[in-house]
């Protein structure tokens, strides 16, 4: 294995677990997640009310698996370790973050929820650019944008927001559906991070983990 190729598998596993982390992180600061898991919760908690026992990390799981035969079919070639990974232990890592956060860092203050959420939102965009740019398969949301900006002339970060726009929508009427409150998971913060992800990761993209990959210097 070649050092290019030991960076790249090292971004993909450090990129994907570092993002359940930051949806841990959002679950806390209860000022909304990022678009895609509004999307992903307002379908958990509608499918909770006839399957109450379900766990998040199996759901997420099943979910998965169905948007990864959407993939197959759009852009297989996004699929890889970092899909695998994503689809198999993001919704535990969520799970074992929001647990631990719970237990060990109680936040009641409003300071310490946006604190919360600013990480959050910091190392969403920082480490799925991580494995965006490591291109060792992206999680099969990520892979939306990423085709649809490739077979276009739209950019990135435009095809980005679209899509979060369109799964906040979604997601917020599920939830509704569901019965629960949308406070926790769509709230300011969604609308920050569905604004803001797609710009922060394409500068993420150039100015450090496209010179990390390839060995170049770091942009000053």
């Amino acid at each position: 294995m070649n050092k290019e190729t030991v960076r790249r598998v090292v971004m993909t596993v450090l990129g994907v677990l570092m993002s359940g982390v930051a949806v841990g992180l959002y679950k806390n600061a209860a000022l909304g997640v990022d678009p895609f898991q509004v999307f992903a919760w307002g379908i958990f908690y509608a499918l909770r009310r006839i399957w109450p026992a379900i766990t998040y990390g199996t759901y997420y799981m099943a979910l998965s698996g169905v948007m990864l035969a959407v993939v197959l079919v759009i852009n297989r070639r996004k699929i890889g370790l970092g899909t695998l990974i994503n689809m198999f232990l993001l919704g535990y890592v969520i799970d074992w973050t929001e647990a631990f956060i719970r237990a060990n860092i109680p936040v009641v203050t409003l300071p310490a929820r946006l604190a919360m959420f600013a990480v959050a939102l910091l190392i969403t965009c920082l480490f799925a650019s991580c494995y965006m740019v490591a291109d060792m398969g992206v999680s099969v949301y990520d892979a939306l944008a990423i085709t649809w900006s490739e077979r276009s002339t739209v950019p990135f970060r435009v095809c980005r927001i679209v899509t979060d726009v369109l799964c906040v929508a979604i997601g917020s009427a599920l939830c509704l559906v569901g019965g629960e409150k949308l406070g926790g998971i769509v709230h300011v913060g969604t609308i920050i991070t569905a604004l803001c992800m797609g710009p922060i990761i394409a500068w993420f993209n150039k100015a450090l983990w496209e010179p990390v990959r390839y060995g170049r210097k770091l942009r000053s």
